[in-house]
C-alpha cells in the first residue's frame, strides 16, 4: 500500500468489527494494525457483548466469531476492558453445553477486562449446568485478573469444590459488586475474614424473599462476610419484606460516614397503620457525607418511610409508582405527606427534588421488566399540592413510562419472547 494513501481509522475499525466469520479478512486487517489508534477504536471495542442466543437487533457476539475476532486481530484484545455474557437456556442442553466451553479460549484474551458481567437472561440459571472445567477456568481467571466492576445475574446454587471456590477476601482489585437473583451465600468464604479482602466503594442487592435468611446471615452483615464495606460510596438496594428493611437499615448505619449515594427500591405495598407496626422508621441524619438520595416507593403507602435525611444531601429523587386504579384515591394525599416531610426538614444544600411518577398500567410491572403505556399525569396539579418545595425552586416532577429497571437483560428477554425463542 502506497504511504502516500490513508485509510481513516473510523472505517478500519467498522471493517474490522463486522468480519466476525472472515478469518482470511480479519487477518488481512491484523495487518494494517500499525495503523489502528487505540482512541478511534476505543467505541467500538471497549465493551463486548457475548450471547448464546444473539438478539436479532443487537450487534452482539457468539463466543465462537469472538474467537474468531480475536484470533484474527489481536491487536483489538487489549483494547476491551468490559466483558457481558448473557446466557439463554432455552436451546438443548447439549448445545449449551457446546456454548459455554467455548468460553475458555476466549478468557487468556481478557486481560485487560475491567468490568465482567454473567447474567441469565430467562429465569434462574443453575450454576451447576456449567461443565466442571468451565466452572475452574472461570473462577481462575475472576482470581487472577483486575476486575474492579464485577456483576451477577440470576445464577443460583455457586458451589465450588476445591480449587474452584472463588474467595473474594482474596480478590482486592474489586471495588463495584452487584448481586442480582444470586444465591450469594457461598461466594463468602467459611473461613472467616481473609488477608486481602476487597474493600468495595459500590455495592448493589438484589433478592427475592426466599433469599431472605440468607441476606440477612451474611450479606446485610458487613462483619461475617468477606468484604470491607469501611469505604463503601455507593449502596443500591431493592426491599421487598420484613425484616429486609430493617436489615438494610442497620448496614447503613455502621458505614455511614463514608456513604454518598444511596437507592433503595421500597416494595412493601403497606398503609401508614400497617408499615408503622412492622418497621422503624430509616434514619439518614447521621450520614455526613450523603449527597444524593434515589427512592423508589410502589403504593400505596401514605408514609414516608424515612425520618430525618442528612443536612448533607443536595439530590433528591423519589420515584413513586403507582397502579392505574389507584391512583386517583391516593396521589393528592401523598404528594402532601411528601411535602410536609420535606418542609420538617434541614437541608440547607438540597439543589433538586426531582418526583418521578409513573402509571403502572400493566399486571407485569416490575423491577425487573416494564412495558407500561404512557399515561397522562396533571403535573400542575401535584405541583400545587406540594408548595414547599415548589416555592423553593427545586421541584421538578416527571413522568416517568417505564419505571427504573435493576436489570440490563429485559428489552433482551423481551425481543427474544417477540421472535418465539423463549419458553
Amino acid at each position: 500500500m502506497s504511504e502516500s494513501i490513508h485509510i481513516p481509522q473510523e472505517l478500519v475499525d467498522i471493517v474490522v468489527s463486522n468480519l466476525h466469520d472472515d478469518l482470511p479478512s480479519l487477518k488481512a486487517c491484523a495487518l494494517v494494525s500499525h495503523s489502528f489508534l487505540p482512541f478511534s477504536q476505543k467505541g467500538i471495542f471497549a465493551c463486548i457483548e457475548v450471547f448464546t442466543v444473539p438478539p436479532p437487533s443487537r450487534n452482539g457476539h457468539t463466543f465462537q466469531n469472538l474467537f474468531n475476532l480475536l484470533l484474527g486481530s489481536p491487536h483489538i484484545s487489549p483494547l476491551i476492558t468490559s466483558l457481558e455474557i448473557y446466557a439463554h437456556d432455552t436451546i438443548p442442553d447439549s448445545v449449551l453445553d457446546q456454548e459455554l466451553v467455548q468460553i475458555i479460549p476466549i478468557l487468556p484474551y481478557m486481560s485487560s477486562v475491567k468490568r465482567f458481567r454473567l447474567s441469565h437472561t430467562c429465569e434462574l440459571f443453575d450454576w451447576r449446568y456449567f461443565p466442571p472445567h468451565v466452572q475452574d477456568a472461570l473462577v481462575q481467571y475472576w482470581q487472577t485478573s483486575q476486575i474492579v466492576d464485577f456483576e451477577l445475574e440470576a445464577i443460583y446454587f455457586i458451589v465450588f469444590e476445591g480449587k474452584s471456590r472463588l474467595r473474594l477476601d482474596q480478590w482486592g482489585a474489586l471495588k463495584r459488586l452487584s448481586l442480582l437473583w444470586c444465591h450469594v451465600h457461598e461466594l463468602w468464604s467459611p473461613e472467616g475474614q481473609g488477608s486481602n479482602p476487597p474493600r468495595l466503594e459500590a455495592l448493589k442487592i438484589y433478592a427475592e424473599p426466599d433469599y431472605t435468611e440468607v441476606f440477612g446471615d451474611k450479606l446485610l452483615n458487613p462483619f461475617s462476610c468477606s468484604l470491607d464495606l469501611r469505604s463503601l460510596r455507593e449502596f443500591s438496594a431493592v426491599i421487598t419484606s420484613n425484616p429486609r428493611f430493617d436489615q438494610v437499615h442497620a448496614l447503613l448505619c455502621q458505614i455511614s460516614s463514608t456513604l454518598q449515594r444511596i437507592c433503595l427500591d421500597v416494595r412493601i405495598r403497606a398503609p401508614a397503620s400497617h408499615f408503622l407496626s412492622e418497621f422503624d422508621y430509616m434514619g439518614l441524619h447521621a450520614f455526613p457525607n450523603l449527597r444524593a438520595i434515589h427512592l423508589i416507593l410502589d403504593t400505596p403507602c401514605d408514609v414516608f418511610p424515612i425520618s430525618k435525611l442528612s443536612p448533607s444531601v443536595r439530590n433528591i429523587t423519589l420515584e413513586v409508582t403507582y397502579h392505574l386504579d389507584e391512583y386517583a384515591e391516593w396521589a393528592m394525599t401523598e404528594w402532601s405527606t411528601i411535602d410536609s416531610f420535606m418542609e420538617s426538614q434541614d437541608l440547607p444544600a438540597l439543589e433538586s427534588f426531582r418526583l418521578e411518577v409513573h402509571i403502572s398500567t400493566r399486571d407485569s410491572c416490575l423491577p425487573t421488566f416494564c412495558l407500561c403505556d404512557p399515561y397522562e399525569v396533571d403535573l400542575q396539579a401535584i405541583r400545587q399540592a406540594m408548595p414547599t418545595l415548589y416555592r423553593r425552586g427545586v421541584l421538578d416532577v416527571v413522568v416517568k413510562t417505564t419505571r427504573t429497571i435493576w436489570t440490563k437483560n429485559w428489552e433482551y428477554y423481551n425481543e427474544l419472547r417477540r421472535v418465539g425463542v423463549n419458553r
